[in-house]
């Protein structure tokens, strides 16, 4: 069980790390298309 549960944590930290990096690409393209 603590394997399977370590496993699904790390995949749900790389995904929460994913989308946070994907959200300031976002952010930083929306701030460079304002000029």
């Amino acid at each position: 069980l603590d394997d399977v549960y370590l496993a699904a944590t790390g995949r749900t930290l790389m995904d929460a790390e994913l989308a946070a990096a994907g959200s300031r690409d976002i952010k930083a393209e929306k701030k460079q298309n304002m000029r």
